[in-house]
């Protein structure tokens, strides 16, 4: 499995949990772009999932569900769907080899997640044109305004909340660091044992 995969599970289930404190932004509301790249049943219990999901709601309870649905398929599904988890949707529009410009960027070790987005955008203001670009430069101003929010809540929060808050931010901060560093072997380990305690969804 590839460490995006081990990421993007781990992340949308903290969001799922609850996750103000996630380092990765979640992923978009709304039924999810892999929809086509999934098999037919697995196609059907995903729109069930979103299909009373409207513009502007909350979805936490969608995207755990999600996330409990893409846990059950076969690994080359889901290492499929993983391929692009973290690309932003505008990028994904672009010509593949601008795809796999950003894609170096985020699978790249050496590069600390703070400063990755710092590059993709930088990266982004070079290689995208037109609607793709303004596009992506929305999509960014909706992350940053969205961190931005949390921040000015977090600096309302009593002393004793905002010392928890510190100390979660930064155990969350170690956690993806931890895994980050794993091989892929161990990585997988991970994954089934935090497929198996997370898991929800009913199988057939």
């Amino acid at each position: 499995m590839s460490r995006t995969l081990v990421l993007v599970a781990i992340s949308v289930a903290a969001v799922s949990a609850g996750g103000l404190f996630a380092h990765h932004p979640p992923p978009p509301c709304g039924l999810p772009q892999f929809v086509n790249d999934i098999p037919a049943d697995a196609q059907a219990k995903l729109k069930d999932i979103w299909k009373d999901w409207k513009e502007g709601d909350k979805c936490y309870h969608e995207q755990g569900l999600t996330r409990d649905l893409v846990e059950t398929l076969p690994t080359e599904i889901r290492r499929k769907i993983s391929k692009d988890a973290l690309l932003p949707p505008p990028v994904r529009k672009a010509p593949e080899e601008v795809q796999e410009q950003f894609r170096k960027i985020i699978n790249d070790k050496t590069i600390p997640v703070e400063e990755k987005h710092k590059k993709m955008n930088e990266l982004a203001q070079k290689v995208l044109t037109g609607d793709n670009l303004k596009e992506y430069n929305e999509f960014t101003k909706h992350i940053e305004d969205r961190h931005k929010a949390v921040a000015d809540k977090a600096a309302t929060l009593s002393p004793e909340a905002k010392a928890a808050y510190d100390k979660i931010a930064k155990l969350e901060k170690e956690k993806h660091d931890i895994i980050a560093s794993l091989n892929e072997q161990a990585q997988e380990e991970l994954f089934q044992v935090f497929k198996l305690k997370h898991s929800k969804f009913e199988k057939d």
